[in-house]
């Protein structure tokens, strides 16, 4: 029973992280890449069709995102205890949300979604605000795992390291996934998308993947260092072996951002129709390969939540249950 609590575990938090990710970066990508630029432009088709499908990634990102948080306080109540299902969130899920920090930064995550739906449904609202709350969505989730156990100045540094690689991490995996919508759509010929519009949101999304990148490397930098405490630990524990596969999985995700950026994107706007096409078809596959490979790194941290950053044969090692 406990095995098969700690898979649900690990598969309810890898949806949960992916389903943040997509809603976070989507809204960035909207609110602060693809529509200003449609605005400045005045291509108000493309606006239109690009917003059409960000509303829809949006929102059910935003719906798996709360009913997923929620799975995962009820198989947290139910590892807590011992009873049956039913009986296990009766007795310890109102212990989990009143007695600990967990449950306090999942009901704060939950009002923020709140909000956030709001802010998404309201036309009064202004993108800086929608922006800013999914910005706080993502990084809250740094106070429910490994880091947000720390204390005192190190603590301080390592949940700050942790919700900015949480943002970073969401902010580019996640705006991967309606950039690679725009490319397959700017390769067909009656969409109507101007080159330039296309470019110029690229460039900026290369702009903001730059830094995403920058500050993955410096925070994971800082977590490996607070958390991995040898080569041992690194080559021999579990943790340290599923790290070191999300370490590649990210470099192999950065050399498919780097031929992006260098080889095809100066092609977007080529004289040549057919040449144009071609290279948002490619655009368009390596984007979606770049979206896979993200949601397979998520699904990584949502198993490394899990696991105690120790030798197997440690003696202290102990039971983590929350999000790395």
């Amino acid at each position: 029973m406990e095995d098969r609590l700690a898979d649900v575990l690990i598969a309810v938090r890898a949806l949960h992280l992916a389903a943040t990710g997509m809603l976070v970066g989507t809204v960035i990508f909207q609110g602060l890449i693809a529509a200003p630029v449609f605005h400045r432009i005045g291509d108000a088709t493309g606006g239109r069709v690009g917003a059409r499908f960000t509303r829809w990634t949006v929102w059910i990102s935003l719906g798996v995102a709360i009913i997923s948080g929620a799975a995962w306080l009820a198989v947290l109540a139910a590892q807590i205890s011992d009873a049956p299902f039913a009986d296990a969130l009766r007795d310890s899920l109102p212990m989990l949300l009143t007695q600990t920090q967990f449950g306090h930064v999942a009901e704060l995550r939950f009002v923020i979604a709140i909000l956030l739906a709001w802010g998404l449904w309201s036309p009064r609202s202004s993108r800086w605000l929608t922006v800013g709350l999914a910005l706080c969505f993502a990084g809250s989730l740094a106070w429910t795992g490994h880091s947000g156990a720390g204390d005192g100045a190190t603590g301080d540094v390592q949940v700050i390291a942790d919700a900015s690689h949480a943002i970073a991490a969401a902010a580019w995996v996640g705006g991967l996934v309606p950039l690679a919508y725009l490319f397959a759509l700017a390769a067909r010929p009656a969409s109507g998308l101007a080159p330039a519009a296309v470019a110029d949101i690229t460039r900026r999304f290369s702009i903001m993947g730059i830094i995403c990148v920058a500050t993955l490397l410096i925070t994971g930098a800082v977590n490996t260092w607070f958390l991995v405490a040898s080569v041992a630990i690194l080559v021999g524990s579990s943790y340290g072996q599923l790290l070191m596969i999300k370490i590649a999985l990210f470099l192999v995700m950065v050399c498919i951002a780097a031929i992006n950026q260098t080889r095809l994107t100066p092609m977007i706007t080529a004289d040549a129709t057919d040449v144009r096409a071609k290279v948002t078809i490619y655009l368009a596959r390596n984007s979606a390969i770049e979206a896979g490979l993200g949601l397979a790194v998520l699904a990584i941290v949502g198993a490394l939540g899990t696991l105690p950053p120790e030798l197997p044969d440690d003696p202290h090692v102990h039971s983590h249950s929350q999000a790395h």
